[in-house]
């Protein structure tokens, strides 16, 4: 038997891998004998974008990267490194940015972020559900947090907890709503106005049942505008009778013409109807107010201690939002009263506007001879003696409101707002007394104009911005003359004439911004810009006087914070700047509020603050020793910058 030879097996490859396996090989040993002697990478304040460039022309490193991205980021370094990947972990190290490898091509990212715990929000507006009417100030409880609409019914309430909510809404005069809506945007909630049979009652001198709401605030009352019509006083007046039996608000037959809120002086007030001020709430008869009844919505009151969006007055602030019409149906409304007739019309626009007219206007002349008091004598009997005395007075009264008021498809609100009151009284007495004659007369008539532009922007991202432009104005104007004459000798014995003028008008732009940072925290930052006109012209006995300044504007930024520490505890601290540009200072005005829920139906709040007003009513003495009331700017040197600190505290029991 033969045994088997060795034998060598010898496998040949072809020419063409071995000539890829070469190629290969010298790839790798240049890409070694790089690396060997190091990366040495150097750059001062330089873009990362062009160091990763550099390093990939310089060493062969396959890099992919957004080039926009990374030009944001200058990077310093001077130092070798072994490896690509230590060299890219030391650049990337500091910065948002991170990589990963696919085969040899380094693929550089932004960081992703770890989802914090998601959030839901909830917007939307409250509405009236039979006239379409906007509600603001309207009250919500969400869970156990609580929160206000703003004056144009939007709510947004953020939650961590669920994305249902659990809703409980309440306005004065509407029935309570308890719902559940899922998380969204642009919801409409509509209200149903509450109405109550009557039944046989004992009047015992109790306060009208829901008439307003207190205790949601230190200083502040809310009114009931439905019932307002019903209360003591006349209908034209109805408005500012319900203010004055009010707790803090001077009572009527005390300076009934005026609006004294927690003893301040004229003018230390502001009326605020629609967002432009109303500087003359009053007229000569005492009995027509300058806001019709009909017109008003909302009436909300801040006697002192009021937040930070509010400026320009060291007393207080009466804010009343106008009806913004039936956009369902046409509605009219005719009434006439032992001193006007007026009227009001509302007619809605597609459905999602309307346009509201409302006048008034007096139809008889409502002063008598009697009443202006020169027929009598000094013990108040009507003058017996033989004078022949012919008294001539009349009084006239109109106003209009005109308004324009609708939503967007996508839930924003606007309208224009416009306004215009005027009065004029005048009297003649014409006496003779032997060979005398007397002649007299008198004039004084005053014309208030206003008007708004608003815009309410609901965002995506829920939160709300509010524009305004605003303009207002009061023109009053007073002129007397008196002549005494001898008829027999055919002169004049003495004359004297006056002549009052003054003028107010002011203009403001302002932006409110509404955001709901969390399910315990909101926050209001808004800024506006005020321009006032003041014109003052007092001519007596040929001698003339007038003010300085005339022509000016201010600036002013507020940020006012809503922040609940417990469910029972709620701090809104705030400030407000303002800054006259003429007079080239800066007004820092703090303010803070907070809340306290003590025991069930018991609440604490109080309030501090510093406020600051720059446009006054101040007067003047005429030669005869009357007193003669304007608007004047405050200048510091005629006129001083009023300042005041409000200390407010309240303790509230709502009874079961």
């Amino acid at each position: 038997m033969s045994k088997p030879r060795d034998q060598n097996i010898v496998f040949t490859l072809p020419r063409w891998i071995k000539k890829i396996w070469i190629i290969c090989g010298l790839l790798l040993l240049s890409q070694s004998q790089a690396f060997s002697q190091g990366i040495q990478i150097q750059a001062d304040q330089e873009p990362l974008n062009r160091v990763l460039i550099r390093l990939a022309e310089e060493y062969g490193v396959q890099l992919s990267f957004d080039d926009n991205l990374l030009s944001d980021y200058p990077v310093s370094v001077n130092q070798q490194f072994d490896t690509p990947e230590a060299a890219i972990d030391y650049l990337l190290k500091p910065l948002p940015l991170d990589y990963q490898k696919s085969g040899e091509v380094y693929i550089i990212f932004k960081k992703h972020t770890s989802p914090g715990p998601r959030t839901y929000k909830i917007s939307g507006r409250i509405i009236d559900n039979r006239s379409g009417e906007t509600l603001p100030y309207t009250h919500l409880v969400a869970g156990l947090q609580g929160m206000i609409t703003d004056f144009s019914g939007y709510f947004s309430i953020t939650s961590s907890q669920d994305s249902v909510f659990c809703l409980t809404i309440s306005h004065l005069g509407y029935y309570l709503l308890d719902t559940l809506l899922q998380a969204g945007d642009k919801h409409v909630i509509g209200l149903t106005p509450s109405r109550y049979a009557l039944e046989e009652v004992t009047i015992e001198g109790h306060a009208v049942e829901r008439s307003g709401q207190v205790g949601e605030q230190a200083g502040m009352i809310r009114l009931n505008h439905k019932i307002a019509y019903r209360l003591p006083g006349n209908g034209d007046d109805a408005v500012f009778n319900f203010l004055r039996l009010q707790p803090g608000i001077l009572a009527a037959g005390e300076q009934s013409s005026e609006m004294i809120i927690w003893g301040g002086y004229s003018g230390h007030s502001q009326l605020l109807f629609d967002g432009f001020t109303i500087f003359g709430p009053k007229n000569f008869n005492d009995n027509i107010s300058f806001v019709n009844p009909y017109m008003a919505k909302d009436i909300r009151v801040f006697k002192g201690g009021y937040p930070a969006e509010y400026g320009d007055r060291v007393g207080g602030i009466v804010e009343i939002s106008g009806i913004n019409g039936n956009r369902k149906k046409p509605s009219f409304n005719l009434n006439i009263n032992n001193m006007t007739g007026s009227g009001m019309a509302s007619i809605p626009v597609r459905k999602q506007a309307a346009i509201i007219l409302a006048y008034r206007h007096t139809y008889y002349n409502l002063y008598d001879a009697e009443d202006l008091g020169i027929l009598n004598d000094r013990k108040g009997n009507k003058s017996s003696n033989q004078v022949d005395i012919n008294v001539f007075p009349d009084y006239r009264f109109s106003d209009v409101n005109l308004k324009y008021a609708g939503a967007t498809g996508k839930g924003d609100q606007y309208y224009i707002s416009l306004y215009e009151g005027r009065d004029h009284f005048s009297y003649a007495v014409n006496q003779e007394r032997n060979v005398i004659r007397l002649e007299q007369e008198a004039m004084e008539q005053s014309r208030q104009l206003g008007g708004t532009a608003f815009y309410g922007k609901s965002w995506e991202s829920g939160f709300l911005s509010n524009f305004s432009l605003s303009y207002s104005g009061l023109n009053k104007e007073l002129t007397e003359k008196q002549e005494l004459f001898h008829q027999l000798h055919n002169f004049t014995l003495s004359s004297r004439e006056l002549q009052y003028k003054n003028s107010v008008r002011e203009v403001t732009l302002k932006n409110k911004n509404y955001f709901s940072l969390s399910d315990r925290h909101r926050l209001v930052i808004g800024m506006g810009y005020m321009h006032n006109d003041v014109t003052f012209l007092q001519d007596s006995l040929n001698v003339m006087s007038s003010t300085g300044l005339e022509n000016v504007g201010r600036i002013n930024l507020f940020a006012q914070d809503e922040y609940h520490l417990f469910p029972s505890i709620s701090l809104k601290p705030g400030i407000r700047v303002d800054y006259p540009v003429y007079l080239q200072r800066m007004y820092i005005q703090p303010r803070f509020l907070f809340s306290v829920n003590l025991a069930e139906n018991w609440k604490l709040n109080g309030a501090w603050g510093i406020y600051n007003q720059f446009i006054s009513e101040t007067s003047v003495i005429d030669d005869y020793g009357n007193y003669r009331y304007f608007w004047a700017i405050c200048d510091n040197e005629k006129v001083p910058v009023l300042q005041a600190q409000h200390f407010v505290g309240g303790l509230t029991h709502i009874a079961a």
